[in-house]
């Protein structure tokens, strides 16, 4: 391991360390942090070498906005094997990259769509936008 990953991983381990404290701390009063994207995911499929690594990010950046608008003209459809599929799609590159919340919630998304439960969405949606706003926020920063 090279001195930057080895400083990649003392990082996350700080930060879940001190996620882990807060919560024991202070449970069910706040929501521990968590990685927006967690590029040490990326790194493991593709190389640390930052042009590829940035390449990657812009090209996520890029398809999971054209995603995102999908979702929402599936959403206000209300088309539910619309949705599936999208999600599906957005699942599998956000968890590529890091974007492991947002996978998360894409799968969720896609079995309520499967099963066609629009009530769960509904529940799901204000978290899918929060969580792909947090996401673009982080890309768009990175790329500046």
């Amino acid at each position: 391991m090279n001195a930057a990953q080895n400083s990649e991983v003392r990082e996350i381990f700080v930060q879940k360390y001190i996620a882990a404290m807060i919560t024991s701390i202070v449970p069910n009063t706040i929501a521990a942090p968590t990685l927006v994207l967690d590029v040490s995911v990326l790194k493991a499929l593709v190389g640390d070498e930052p042009r590829v690594i940035a390449e990657f990010l812009h090209d996520f950046r890029v398809s999971a906005s054209e995603a995102a608008i999908q979702l929402r003209i599936a959403w206000r459809a209300r088309e539910a094997i619309a949705l599936e599929a999208v999600a599906h799609r957005l699942k599998s590159s956000a968890r590529s990259v890091g974007a492991l919340a947002l996978g998360e919630l894409c799968s969720e998304m896609e079995t309520a769509g499967q099963e066609g439960r629009l009530e769960s969405m509904a529940e799901l949606w204000p978290k899918f936008e929060a969580e792909w706003s947090a996401v673009d926020e982080f890309l768009r920063s990175a790329q500046a």
